[in-house]
This record gives C-alpha cells, structure tokens and sequence, in this order.
C-alpha cells in the first residue's frame, strides 16, 4: 500500500487525492535538503538551505514488491 494512502487512512488527514494517488502510486518521490536559498514564499527562506525535490517511476521489479508479488 502507498505510505500516503495508508497514512491517510490511519489519520484522515488528506495529503493527495485519489486521483493523484493513481497518478503518482508508480512513482518515487525524494525529498533532499541542499544548501542554498529559497525563494521569498519558500518555507525554507532564511535558513540558508532549500528543498530539492526529485521523482522517479519505480522500476517493474519494485512495484511487484510493493504490492507482494514476485
């Protein structure tokens, strides 16, 4: 199960819609925290480090062991 799926369900709290969910379920997303500034809105202004974000598609063979299969 998605860590924000099962999450939401645990807290119901709502971090992604299910039709993101679908979108996205396939897809790793990696959150880093680099130096540098972010922009004037960024939570992270001020702090001299910034969010870098990246995603991948998992591969066939993670996606069978997310979902148990081999």
């Amino acid at each position: 199960m998605h860590s924000f799926s099962y999450f939401r369900q645990l807290r119901n709290i709502s971090y992604i819609s299910t039709e993101q969910y679908e979108c996205w379920k396939n897809t790793q997303i990696i959150i880093k925290v680099v130096s540098g500034n972010g922009s004037m809105f960024s939570l992270e202004n001020g702090t001299g480090k910034q969010f870098l974000t990246h995603s991948r598609l998992f591969s066939d063979q993670e996606n069978s062991a997310k979902s148990g299969r081999k």
